[in-house]
């Protein structure tokens, strides 16, 4: 499965910023998956649970990678994705 850059980005940190092959975020209209080559799209987030897959997830972690966040926005580039929020919290 192909990959693409993701950051998560709050107003302190850059608390997760690496491949993904599988996002799914709590857009305002309901739930939206980004995979790999998706269409540039800019969309407003409500807070919530997102979910991702790393491209190499660590051998001792779960494959999968929950974090909660606030209301935010995704942006969606054909190089990277961007998540912009005001709290974003691993939740596992």
């Amino acid at each position: 499965m192909d990959a693409f850059p993701l950051e998560i980005i709050t107003p302190d940190a850059v608390p997760f910023s690496q491949s993904v092959v599988f996002l799914d975020v709590p857009a305002a209209r309901g739930r939206l998956t980004i995979l790999a080559h998706h269409e540039p799209i800019l969309v407003l987030l409500k807070a919530g649970m997102v979910r991702i897959k790393p491209a190499e997830p660590p051998t001792e972690a779960p494959l999968e990678q929950k974090w909660c966040i606030e209301e935010g926005i995704l942006r969606v580039e054909r190089e990277k994705v961007t998540l912009l929020t005001t709290r974003a919290q691993r939740s596992n």
